[in-house]
Protein backbone atom coordinates (compact mmCIF):
# COMPACT_ATOMS: atom_id res chain seq x y z
CA UNK A 1 0.00 0.00 0.00
CA UNK A 2 1.52 3.45 -1.25
CA UNK A 3 1.32 5.71 2.17
CA UNK A 4 1.33 9.63 1.56
CA UNK A 5 2.12 11.41 4.87
CA UNK A 6 0.72 14.89 5.63
CA UNK A 7 2.10 17.58 7.74
CA UNK A 8 -0.07 18.82 10.75
CA UNK A 9 -1.07 22.09 10.96
CA UNK A 10 1.61 24.82 12.00
CA UNK A 11 0.87 27.42 14.71
CA UNK A 12 2.54 30.25 14.13
CA UNK A 13 3.57 33.27 16.31
CA UNK A 14 3.92 37.08 15.53
CA UNK A 15 6.91 36.83 13.59
CA UNK A 16 5.73 34.18 11.40
CA UNK A 17 7.94 31.16 12.76
CA UNK A 18 6.61 27.63 14.36
CA UNK A 19 5.58 27.68 17.90
CA UNK A 20 4.57 24.11 17.42
CA UNK A 21 1.97 21.06 15.96
CA UNK A 22 -1.68 20.74 16.52
CA UNK A 23 -3.25 17.32 16.43
CA UNK A 24 -6.78 17.88 15.16
CA UNK A 25 -9.51 15.29 16.00
CA UNK A 26 -10.99 16.53 12.85
CA UNK A 27 -10.42 19.19 9.87
CA UNK A 28 -11.98 20.34 6.86
CA UNK A 29 -10.64 23.12 4.25
CA UNK A 30 -12.26 24.65 1.65
CA UNK A 31 -10.54 25.86 -1.12
CA UNK A 32 -12.01 28.86 -3.58
CA UNK A 33 -10.74 31.00 -6.48
CA UNK A 34 -13.42 34.04 -6.17
CA UNK A 35 -14.11 33.54 -2.33
CA UNK A 36 -11.71 33.60 0.79
CA UNK A 37 -10.91 29.88 1.42
CA UNK A 38 -12.04 28.68 5.25
CA UNK A 39 -11.84 25.17 7.17
CA UNK A 40 -13.12 24.33 10.35
CA UNK A 41 -11.33 22.16 12.58
CA UNK A 42 -11.74 20.29 16.46
CA UNK A 43 -8.77 19.85 18.81
CA UNK A 44 -9.02 18.57 22.48
CA UNK A 45 -8.81 21.24 25.24
CA UNK A 46 -5.56 20.09 25.95
CA UNK A 47 -4.23 21.09 22.57
CA UNK A 48 -5.16 24.26 22.33
CA UNK A 49 -2.31 26.40 24.51
CA UNK A 50 -1.22 29.58 22.60
CA UNK A 51 -4.51 29.57 20.69
CA UNK A 52 -7.22 32.40 20.25
CA UNK A 53 -9.26 34.57 17.79
CA UNK A 54 -6.52 36.26 15.34
CA UNK A 55 -4.03 33.80 15.85
CA UNK A 56 -2.43 32.13 12.94
CA UNK A 57 -2.05 28.64 11.27
CA UNK A 58 -0.58 27.25 8.35
CA UNK A 59 -2.62 23.91 6.82
CA UNK A 60 -1.64 20.96 4.81
CA UNK A 61 -3.14 18.67 2.69
CA UNK A 62 -1.49 15.45 1.36
CA UNK A 63 -1.02 17.96 -2.00
CA UNK A 64 1.20 20.43 0.34
CA UNK A 65 0.78 23.66 2.41
CA UNK A 66 -2.62 25.19 1.89
CA UNK A 67 -0.97 28.23 3.07
CA UNK A 68 -1.63 30.75 6.05
CA UNK A 69 -5.17 30.73 7.82
CA UNK A 70 -6.18 32.84 10.80
CA UNK A 71 -8.26 31.65 13.54
CA UNK A 72 -11.72 33.49 13.31
CA UNK A 73 -13.88 31.79 15.90
CA UNK A 74 -12.89 29.92 18.78
CA UNK A 75 -15.91 27.68 20.10
CA UNK A 76 -15.04 25.56 23.72
CA UNK A 77 -17.36 22.24 24.17
CA UNK A 78 -17.26 20.11 26.89
CA UNK A 79 -14.51 17.31 25.43
CA UNK A 80 -13.20 19.39 22.11
CA UNK A 81 -12.74 22.89 20.54
CA UNK A 82 -13.94 24.02 17.64
CA UNK A 83 -12.35 26.62 15.26
CA UNK A 84 -13.33 28.16 12.46
CA UNK A 85 -10.10 29.59 10.08
CA UNK A 86 -10.21 32.16 7.16
CA UNK A 87 -7.66 32.27 4.53
CA UNK A 88 -4.83 34.95 4.88
CA UNK A 89 -6.73 37.14 2.69
CA UNK A 90 -9.18 37.60 5.32
CA UNK A 91 -6.50 40.63 6.60
CA UNK A 92 -7.60 41.98 3.67
CA UNK A 93 -10.99 42.71 5.36
CA UNK A 94 -9.30 44.88 8.44
CA UNK A 95 -8.62 47.44 5.89
CA UNK A 96 -10.56 50.72 4.28
CA UNK A 97 -9.35 52.70 1.64
CA UNK A 98 -10.04 55.63 2.37
CA UNK A 99 -11.90 58.79 0.66
CA UNK A 100 -13.73 59.08 -2.67
CA UNK A 101 -12.23 58.58 -6.20
CA UNK A 102 -15.31 58.51 -9.19
CA UNK A 103 -15.19 56.85 -12.42
CA UNK A 104 -11.44 55.95 -12.69
CA UNK A 105 -9.67 54.37 -15.68
CA UNK A 106 -6.70 52.65 -15.20
CA UNK A 107 -4.84 49.15 -15.21
CA UNK A 108 -5.28 46.78 -12.91
CA UNK A 109 -1.96 46.36 -11.46
CA UNK A 110 -2.46 50.60 -10.71
CA UNK A 111 -5.94 50.02 -9.02
CA UNK A 112 -4.23 46.66 -6.88
CA UNK A 113 -1.17 48.90 -5.49
CA UNK A 114 -3.95 51.98 -4.80
CA UNK A 115 -5.41 49.09 -2.50
CA UNK A 116 -2.60 47.65 -1.25
CA UNK A 117 -1.18 50.48 0.15
CA UNK A 118 -4.17 51.38 2.13
CA UNK A 119 -2.79 48.96 4.49
CA UNK A 120 -2.28 50.03 7.92
CA UNK A 121 -0.47 46.92 8.56
CA UNK A 122 1.22 46.27 5.62
CA UNK A 123 0.58 42.12 5.34
CA UNK A 124 0.63 42.03 1.21
CA UNK A 125 2.86 43.45 -1.45
CA UNK A 126 1.68 43.33 -5.06
CA UNK A 127 3.41 40.39 -7.25
CA UNK A 128 3.07 39.89 -10.74
CA UNK A 129 0.22 41.12 -12.43
CA UNK A 130 -0.76 38.70 -15.63
CA UNK A 131 -3.55 41.19 -17.13
CA UNK A 132 -1.99 43.17 -19.71
CA UNK A 133 -1.50 47.18 -19.37
CA UNK A 134 -3.47 47.50 -22.40
CA UNK A 135 -6.53 45.84 -20.61
CA UNK A 136 -7.57 48.64 -18.37
CA UNK A 137 -10.90 48.90 -16.30
CA UNK A 138 -13.29 51.67 -15.12
CA UNK A 139 -13.62 51.66 -11.09
CA UNK A 140 -14.34 54.11 -8.23
CA UNK A 141 -14.05 53.61 -4.59
CA UNK A 142 -16.01 55.43 -1.35
CA UNK A 143 -14.30 53.86 2.04
CA UNK A 144 -14.25 50.33 0.56
CA UNK A 145 -13.31 47.03 2.33
CA UNK A 146 -9.82 46.18 0.31
CA UNK A 147 -11.13 42.74 -0.36
CA UNK A 148 -14.82 43.70 -1.54
CA UNK A 149 -13.09 46.06 -3.74
CA UNK A 150 -10.24 43.32 -4.82
CA UNK A 151 -13.12 40.53 -5.26
CA UNK A 152 -15.47 43.04 -7.47
CA UNK A 153 -12.58 44.36 -9.59
CA UNK A 154 -11.61 41.05 -10.53
CA UNK A 155 -14.73 40.44 -12.17
CA UNK A 156 -13.82 42.75 -14.66
CA UNK A 157 -11.46 40.00 -16.22
CA UNK A 158 -13.04 36.41 -16.08
CA UNK A 159 -9.81 35.08 -17.51
CA UNK A 160 -7.47 35.19 -14.93
CA UNK A 161 -7.80 34.70 -10.57
CA UNK A 162 -5.93 35.85 -8.12
CA UNK A 163 -2.82 33.85 -6.48
CA UNK A 164 -1.33 34.01 -3.23
CA UNK A 165 2.01 33.41 -1.41
CA UNK A 166 2.50 33.14 2.65
CA UNK A 167 5.66 31.48 2.44
CA UNK A 168 7.01 34.92 2.64
CA UNK A 169 6.31 37.77 4.90
CA UNK A 170 4.88 40.33 3.67
CA UNK A 171 2.44 37.69 1.50
CA UNK A 172 2.51 38.50 -1.93
CA UNK A 173 -0.97 38.72 -3.62
CA UNK A 174 -0.51 38.17 -7.47
CA UNK A 175 -2.88 37.88 -10.36
CA UNK A 176 -2.09 35.16 -12.97
CA UNK A 177 -4.26 33.61 -15.99
CA UNK A 178 -6.61 31.09 -15.35
CA UNK A 179 -5.21 27.69 -15.34
CA UNK A 180 -6.31 25.87 -18.95
CA UNK A 181 -5.42 22.49 -17.91
CA UNK A 182 -7.92 20.20 -16.72
CA UNK A 183 -7.20 18.09 -13.61
CA UNK A 184 -11.04 16.68 -13.57
CA UNK A 185 -14.53 17.25 -15.45
CA UNK A 186 -17.30 17.81 -14.58
CA UNK A 187 -20.33 17.87 -17.03
CA UNK A 188 -23.73 19.91 -15.83
CA UNK A 189 -26.63 21.82 -17.57
CA UNK A 190 -25.34 25.10 -16.00
CA UNK A 191 -22.66 26.41 -14.81
CA UNK A 192 -20.88 25.02 -11.73
CA UNK A 193 -20.44 27.94 -8.98
CA UNK A 194 -18.38 25.10 -6.63
CA UNK A 195 -16.73 22.10 -6.18
CA UNK A 196 -15.61 19.61 -3.71
CA UNK A 197 -13.06 16.97 -3.23
CA UNK A 198 -13.17 14.91 -0.11
CA UNK A 199 -10.13 12.37 1.14
CA UNK A 200 -12.37 9.06 2.73
CA UNK A 201 -9.20 7.73 5.53
CA UNK A 202 -11.92 5.67 7.23
CA UNK A 203 -9.99 2.96 6.78
CA UNK A 204 -6.42 3.98 7.87
CA UNK A 205 -5.16 1.71 10.80
CA UNK A 206 -2.38 1.70 13.21
CA UNK A 207 -0.61 -1.77 12.91
CA UNK A 208 1.57 -2.80 15.52
CA UNK A 209 4.23 -5.91 15.25
CA UNK A 210 5.38 -7.60 18.18
CA UNK A 211 8.21 -9.85 18.89
CA UNK A 212 7.33 -13.62 18.35
CA UNK A 213 3.80 -12.98 17.19
CA UNK A 214 3.40 -13.24 13.58
CA UNK A 215 0.43 -11.74 12.45
CA UNK A 216 0.62 -7.72 13.35
CA UNK A 217 -2.15 -6.59 15.94
CA UNK A 218 -4.01 -3.98 13.70
CA UNK A 219 -6.19 -1.18 15.47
Amino acid sequence: MMQQAVNLPRLLDSGWQEVRRVHPLEMSLTMTTKSLSYAVMTLEQDDTEGIAVGAFMELFTNQGSMGVFRVQSLIREENAVSLELSHAAVTLNDAVISGKAADIEETMRSALTKLLDAQPVKHWTLGTVAVPDDKTLRWSYAYDVLWEKIAEIMTNFPGYQLAYDTSVYPWVLSVQEAPQEVSCELRLNRNLDSAMVEYDRSELCTRLYVDGIAEPIDA
